[in-house]
């Protein structure tokens, strides 16, 4: 708006007016430039992280699922990003990197068969008129022979077995002459794990060993006895599932026991669909539990199944136990906070995983490659140093003294770097997100220096529950809650021999087969997987 000099008015009340009206129409300008400009704003930072969502959800669907980042490391991170990794990296921090000692790399080629496997002897030798010399007519001496190896293998070999119970009668004496029954005396029969039914020890440890172990469904593991001429059907697996893992849960409140009187736990969980639970509609997520204990170094991995996710669950589960617990974020688990006996240990993995999302959606990957390249120092002495606790170079308490003593600098410069960082990047974006869960969970994830037995993270509930997942993709539910605790149970088992060094099937023929005898407690005890060697298998 232009106004002629000539139409201003000569009385000083008269302009001051004129001022004020124009000043406030300069506010109101003002004011909408600003709502304007914080709209755009908005509409920006919403398109950042739109565009992070995107790229997240298309590197899910088309990328690499693997966490290790081969585009940039800490040692060479790309060219755009090194200003904000150089502000943090002196030579002060250069000269206080760990060297990682240098090692053997191991020898190309096929790995050997194992030697406990039975050999067949297979000798190929020359024709009898081969091994005469052609101008004197003596024999060749014998000087040696190669010698070449081939796996062969026999498939599964079904027979049954006749248990033949023998009768005696009456020996015809005069005193049996006069009784009032006649006296049949009939051989016991042993005890079995499921009396009346055609399943032998070993076949119920094939079945759950296919199922628990190598994932198949019943309804594939029913199509293979099919082309053995043998008709087993599903709904008998199921069955047999069932009433096992009822005969085992004195087993499993044992394995409880040794738990929760364990020092260090672990505690995962995933979802799991059950269709006929009452009162839910057959779409509800329901929940596999898994619990890690470690009695004396030895493992003990229990699935429990529940329909939901609440932190009861986990206070259920910790019933009786004091020591340390280690977990992700997941806000059930934060009901243990504040408990005298339980010390609630967090897991750098998952902190690490959100800086990796944000490394892969957004376009500034500096900030992401900072906190990344501070929680691989962290994982370097973690490496060195439990290596040489394996090696019994150190023992327990100089490796926690050392650990805290290297690890302790590296995690006061990350927290450094967090909390300037959170002053600087939006909540809502992916990097401000992984600022303030770690923020969040820092005090928790930090506690892992305080114990020898304590990892950085939770990996082992982790890998302990991805067997079950793998498994949930081929037979995508269970169909009852019932069906569901005996798949714990059998779970719970498996792992654990697993775990500890023993194959599946062989463990569980062994268990199925003492089972029915055991009297009392301490019997019970004696079939943990923990307390049993590879070579008292092969006994059955």
């Amino acid at each position: 708006m232009s106004i002629k000099l000539e139409e201003l008015p000569d009385d000083i009340k008269s302009l001051k007016k004129i001022i004020a009206n124009l000043s406030e129409k300069y506010d109101d300008l003002e004011n909408s430039h600003k709502i304007v400009q914080s709209e755009l704003t908005q509409k920006e930072r919403d398109y950042i992280i739109l565009k992070e969502q995107h790229e997240l959800l298309k590197n899910k669907l088309y990328g690499k699922s693997s966490e290790k980042n081969k585009g940039e490391t800490s040692d060479q991170p790309g060219l755009f990003n090194e200003a904000e990794l150089g502000i943090y990296e002196t030579e002060s921090d250069k000269s206080s990197q760990i060297t990682v000692k240098e090692h053997k790399r191991k020898k190309s080629g096929r790995k050997p068969l194992p030697d406990n496997l039975p050999v067949k002897e297979i000798i190929h030798d020359l024709p009898e008129e081969e091994k005469k010399c052609s101008c004197c007519g003596k024999e060749y001496p014998l000087i040696g022979s190669d010698e070449t190896k081939e796996v062969e293998i026999i498939p599964a070999r079904i027979y049954i077995v006749k248990h033949k119970r023998l009768k005696y009668g009456s020996c015809g004496c005069n005193e049996s002459r006069f009784k009032e029954e006649p006296e049949v005396k009939t051989a016991k029969m042993p005890e079995r794990i499921l009396p009346g039914s055609i399943a032998s020890p070993g076949l119920l440890a094939f079945i759950f060993t296919a199922k628990f172990a190598d994932s198949m469904p019943f309804y594939r593991v029913e199509k293979m006895f099919a082309r053995y001429g043998i008709d087993i059907s599903r709904m008998n697996m199921c069955n047999w599932a069932i009433k096992i893992s009822e005969k085992c849960s004195e087993l499993i409140d044992v394995m409880w026991e040794e738990i929760r009187g364990a020092p260090f736990m672990q505690m995962d969980e995933t979802s799991l669909q059950v269709i006929a639970e009452p009162g839910r509609s057959a779409d509800s997520k329901s929940y596999m539990w898994v619990n890690i204990g470690y009695k004396d170094d030895k493992p003990l991995i229990i699935f429990h199944y529940h329909p939901t996710r609440s932190g009861e669950v986990v206070s259920n589960a910790l019933q009786g136990f004091k020591g340390y617990l280690q977990t992700d974020g997941y806000n059930g688990y934060n009901r243990i906070d504040g408990l005298e006996d339980i010390i609630h240990v967090g897991c750098f993995v998952h902190s690490r995983r959100k800086f990796d999302e944000a490394l892969k959606a957004s376009n500034n990957k500096g900030s992401s490659m900072v906190a990344i390249s501070h929680i691989k120092e962290i994982y370097q002495i973690e490496k060195i140093l439990r290596d040489r606790l394996n090696k019994n170079e150190i023992c327990n308490n100089e490796f926690a003294s050392e650990r805290k003593k290297q690890v302790v600098p590296v995690l006061e410069k990350f927290k450094k770097w967090l909390d300037k960082k959170i002053t600087e990047v939006p909540p809502e974006t992916l990097i401000g997100k992984a600022v303030n869960y770690t923020l969040g969970e820092w005090d928790k994830m930090t506690r892992y220096v305080e114990a020898w037995f304590i990892t950085p993270d939770n990996n082992r509930a982790e890998n302990a529950i991805r067997p079950f997942v793998i498994g949930r993709k081929n037979w995508l539910f269970a169909y009852t809650p019932r069906g569901a605790h005996a798949s714990s149970c059998i779970y719970s088992l498996v792992e654990t021999a697993k775990a500890n060094g023993l194959e599946p099937y062989h463990y569980l023929k062994y268990l199925f087969t003492k089972l029915p005898h055991v009297k009392n407690r301490i019997e019970l005890k004696s079939l943990l997987p923990t307390m049993i060697k590879s070579e008292d298998l092969m006994q059955i």
